[in-house]
């Protein structure tokens, strides 16, 4: 018999073909020329060994992926930069969630799907979110300080609002600053509250309903009200479909 060699095979498998041609070989030798016991015991020693590297693989690859899931756990209402596939450039999200798929850890950020190695950057945590990311909150759920409380409370960002050149917040009948969020907790937001949250202090022209003729201004307000999102900009609130272009 040839030595053994490495195979794409677990030792289990391995094992059992050894054993099959070991017992055909047994039954079909020349009784003048009988096996040598010596290369017989030799290729067994090898099965074992081959048995306990295969362990000792298996025991480092369950190790490292609870490793790999403690560390993209730790992740969760950070901030992360990773390129996605279909972008040019690379992209900044918040960890919603982390999961399992296929035995590998998946970060979930911003609508994607992201391996730990495709992670460049891991930014901060979401408490005291900078008023710059302050839109991108819109529809999200967080955990937040209510003013005047101490407790943590949880809710739904309606609307993302510009005062007196300051970002506000508003969660159910509550108005908080970006910097009063502790953990931003829910699901990324949909395509069309983030082209409107996007569009938050820049300049639009827009046909505001009822009116005739478009108006030109700075959109101060983007607001969710069930499933439709609204821009306003002064005294005028309209939607994406009342846009006319972006300055």
């Amino acid at each position: 018999m040839s030595p053994i060699s490495a195979m794409d095979s677990s030792s289990g498998e391995i094992r059992t073909d050894y054993l099959k041609l070991l017992v055909t070989q047994l039954q079909n030798q020349n009784p003048l020329e009988p096996m040598d016991n010596n290369q017989m015991a030799t290729q067994l020693a090898q099965l074992s060994q081959l048995e306990q590297v295969e362990n000792i693989t298996g025991m480092f690859q369950k190790v490292l992926g609870s490793m790999q899931l403690g560390q993209a756990s730790s992740l969760i209402g950070k901030s992360v930069t990773f390129k996605p596939e279909d972008a040019e450039n690379p992209v900044t999200e918040w960890v919603q969630k982390v999961t399992l798929d296929n035995g590998q850890v998946v970060v979930h950020a911003g609508g994607h799907k992201v391996n730990l190695d495709e992670i460049t950057s891991i930014g901060g945590a979401a408490t005291g979110i900078p008023e710059r990311e302050a839109s991108a909150l819109l529809g999200q759920s967080i955990k937040f300080v209510a003013p005047d409380e101490a407790v943590p409370r949880g809710g739904t960002v309606d609307a993302v609002t510009i005062q007196d050149g300051q970002a506000l917040l508003q969660v159910d009948q509550y108005i908080i600053r970006p910097g009063d969020v502790q953990s931003v907790t829910g699901d990324t937001q949909t395509p069309r509250q983030k082209e409107a949250a996007e569009l938050l202090g820049e300049q639009v022209a827009f046909n505001p309903p009822g009116q005739i003729g478009s108006r030109v201004g700075t959109v101060d307000t983007v607001r969710i009200d069930g499933s439709v999102v609204y821009l306003r900009s002064g005294d005028y609130e309209f939607t994406l479909g009342d846009l006319v272009e972006t300055k």
